[in-house]
Order: C-alpha cells, then sequence, then structure tokens
C-alpha cells in the first residue's frame, strides 16, 4: 500500500493532489468510487515516524502529536509498524478509522454522479481537519513570534494553492464543450471552495497575529464566479443549497 507523508497533510497536500488530478476514478481503483472511507484511509494514511527498530519508533511516539494532523481524538486513528526494505527502518504509520463530517454550510452544488458524492464527502472530512489544525496550530503557537510567522507561511501556502486551483478550474472551464469532463469540473470548483474556506478559517483562528484585513468569504467566492466567462455553459455549478450542511 502507497502512504502520503504525513506532513504534506498538513501543509494542505491534499488540497494539491485534487489539483493534480490524483483522486478522479480514472486513477484509482474501483473500490474508492463508492466508498469515501476508503478514498480517506488511501489519502490521509501517512508514515508519522521512522526509526531503526521497531521498539524505538514505539518508543519515540508520542500520539497528542497525531492531532496536529487532522484528528480530533486519539482513538481516531490506528498506529501500524511496518519495516520498509528499501530504506532499511521501521515506520510509524497512522490510518484514520473515522470520516469526520463538515457541520456547516459550505454552499456547494449538488453532486452530479456516485464519484462527485465520494468526493464530496472525502473532501468535506479534509476541511473539517483544516479545522482541527488550525486550532491545534494556535495552541502550539508557543510565543506570538512564533504565531504570527506560522499564519504568514499557513496563508501563503493557502493563497498559492488557491492560485493553482482557480488556474486549474478556469483551464477546464476553457475546454470546447464536448470535452469537458463534469466531474473534473465539480471536483475543482468544490476545492475552491474549500481552500477558500481555508483561507477564512486560518484567518479567524489567528486572527489577533494578522496585521492585514482579513479576507471576505462572499467576496472571494464572488470573485471565482466572475471571472469565468463560460458560467453559463455549466449552471449547475450555481445548484447549491446554502442552507444545507455536508452530510
Amino acid at each position: 500500500m502507497q502512504y502520503f507523508e504525513v506532513k504534506n497533510t498538513n501543509d494542505f497536500g491534499i488540497f494539491r493532489k485534487v489539483i493534480q488530478g490524483c483522486f478522479y476514478s480514472k486513477n484509482l481503483s474501483k473500490s474508492f468510487e463508492y466508498y469515501p472511507f476508503n478514498l480517506l484511509k488511501h489519502a490521509n494514511s501517512g508514515v508519522f515516524h521512522s526509526a531503526a527498530t521497531k521498539e524505538e519508533a514505539i518508543k519515540n511516539i508520542n500520539k497528542e502529536d497525531f492531532l496536529l494532523e487532522g484528528f480530533r481524538d486519539l482513538n481516531d486513528f490506528l498506529i501500524s509498524y511496518e519495516y520498509n526494505s528499501n530504506r532499511e527502518i521501521y515506520e510509524a504509520i497512522a490510518t484514520p478509522l473515522i470520516i469526520y463530517k463538515l457541520n456547516e454550510n459550505l454552499g456547494v452544488p449538488f453532486p452530479l454522479n456516485p464519484e462527485t458524492r465520494t468526493y464530496l464527502e472525502f473532501i468535506a472530512d479534509q476541511l473539517e481537519r483544516v479545522k482541527i489544525r488550525a486550532q491545534q496550530d494556535l495552541y502550539r503557537a508557543s510565543t506570538p513570534e512564533r504565531a504570527t510567522r506560522l499564519i504568514s507561511i499557513k496563508l501563503q501556502v493557502l493563497d498559492n494553492l488557491f492560485h493553482d486551483s482557480k488556474s486549474a478550474f478556469y483551464y477546464c472551464c476553457s475546454r470546447p464543450i464536448t470535452h469537458i469532463n463534469e466531474t473534473e469540473l465539480y471536483f475543482l470548483f468544490v476545492l475552491n471552495l474549500c481552500i477558500i474556506r481555508s483561507i477564512v478559517i486560518y484567518s479567524k483562528s489567528f486572527k489577533a497575529f494578522i496585521t492585514n484585513k482579513p479576507p471576505n468569504e462572499n467576496a472571494m467566492r464572488i470573485s471565482l464566479l466572475n471571472e469565468i466567462p463560460c458560467i453559463s455553459k455549466y449552471p449547475w455549478l450555481l445548484e447549491s443549497d446554502l442552507a444545507t450542511k455536508v452530510k
């Protein structure tokens, strides 16, 4: 089984992988298409720590550190130890045991098919983990200077992701309508909304350490839509229920 490095998850690596198309059904086995938890385990299982011996790997593990990786509770993940013969080390691997529900309004389009429904549950879980990590990051920032530096880095990463995600979405929109993959279009549009919400989440969590005016979520969403010259070709992008929670 392939594992992503957990540190990439903490730096919004899952969002980057969506931009790269890693979670389209053509790049995954059929077991992921209808089961969001399978997709979650595939994406969020990660090597957290490695050591020369299994005993040393077990000794050096502090389960509290896993909360920084988007786990709400110590019972929400399983730690296993595997020997990496290529690197000749033992690796401690964290695997999620629960998919988190996003209990807030995101205003996303209704899913188009089973694949987009699975993706929506998966990306909603990722956004909930962003909220958890933001709270943990703030809690672990021991000084105002560290908090200021951390939020500057996080927002820069998110700004870069937003730029790349918008570019990928606009490129997808610009194709001739006969060449449009609506599932890909859905993935990228929802990703943009999640990145916008992530910017807002971190800005609110670290508001005491931000000197600039905090971003406005509605303004960013309107800007995203206004820049799409062919939005009329895809009216379903706007067919969302803002009063409906992602469940």
